[in-house]
């Protein structure tokens, strides 16, 4: 099921062109990610995840969400994910429920799964909210799928936040949506931002840093974004979940770095002090 980049081009612009993309991104079944990652190799295309052990394979897939691939030949990087998010940070999505609403487009002479439009606005969200939504582009998407697509039923949309816990994110989406591009805000939208002040607040502080990106303050800005990330949740679990997931749960760069595999359970350990390391890196190059 593909849910970004090209598809977003072909499907929500009036000439692809319009919608660059670096990558192509793929949701597959967990259970698959080794067949997949297979299947590529025999197109010459290279895993940035290698010659691991069954055991070591059973611990990637429990920590992380993606397989990264790049062919050297035409550039094309290939990005297969089994999750929409990290477990961590954000309450379980119903997976089973997203591909069996997911249907089928002819996607430049092929056919292709993508998400319903319900599910594809929520994951754009939730994609943008984890980036800071620092690219405008990601915003973008999210104005065009409303623009062109009037039957998306907003119930079944909040209907899916709600069991995902995620309904600040789309309102903050649809807030800086009005404030930047003029769309109408969404009845339910203004009755919760009456109510929730948060979600001007955080709108607002993410429209001031999505203009600073790349500039001398970026270091800055990278570590607000992830705040607002934490602040972007409406519950103090998920608010905790966020934060033990951003300063103890290992990445790909944390589980491939320095650790020889005897001390791999180290990891948890190590990536709170690489964190810190870096955070005071940033803090002693300041001018």
């Amino acid at each position: 099921m593909q849910y970004k980049g090209l598809v977003l081009a072909d499907t929500l612009y009036p000439n692809s062109v319009l919608r660059e993309s670096a990558d192509l991104d793929f949701l597959i079944q967990k259970e698959d990610a080794w067949k997949a990652k297979s299947l590529l190799k025999e197109l010459n295309y290279e895993c940035d995840v290698s010659n691991l052990t069954e055991k070591e394979k059973e611990i990637y897939l429990s920590f992380e969400r993606d397989l990264g691939f790049y062919h050297k030949e035409s550039g094309v990087v290939v990005d297969l994910q089994w999750e929409v998010n990290r477990r961590t940070t954000l309450a379980k999505f119903n997976y089973d429920d997203l591909w069996d609403k997911s249907f089928a487009i002819s996607l430049q002479g092929s056919k292709i799964l993508v998400p319903s439009h319900e599910y594809l606005l929520v994951i754009l969200c939730i994609h943008g909210t984890k980036h800071g939504w620092q690219r405008l582009k990601w915003l973008y998407d999210v104005h065009r799928l409303i623009l062109l697509y009037k039957d998306i039923d907003w119930d079944e949309v909040w209907t899916i936040t709600e069991a995902i816990r995620c309904k600040r994110m789309i309102y903050i989406a649809l807030f800086l949506l009005q404030d930047l591009f003029g769309d109408e805000l969404h009845k339910e939208v203004v009755k919760n931002v009456a109510s929730d002040r948060s979600v001007k607040t955080i709108s607002q502080t993410l429209k001031a840093c999505m203009f600073k990106i790349g500039s001398k303050e970026a270091p800055g800005i990278r570590f607000q974004t992830k705040l607002l990330q934490i602040k972007s949740r409406e519950k103090l679990i998920d608010k905790i979940r966020s934060m033990l997931g951003m300063g103890l749960f290992p990445n790909r760069d944390d589980y491939f770095a320095i650790l020889p595999r005897s001390l791999k359970f180290l990891y948890s350990v190590y990536r709170p002090l690489r964190l810190l390391k870096d955070a005071f890196c940033s803090w002693a190059a300041r001018p």
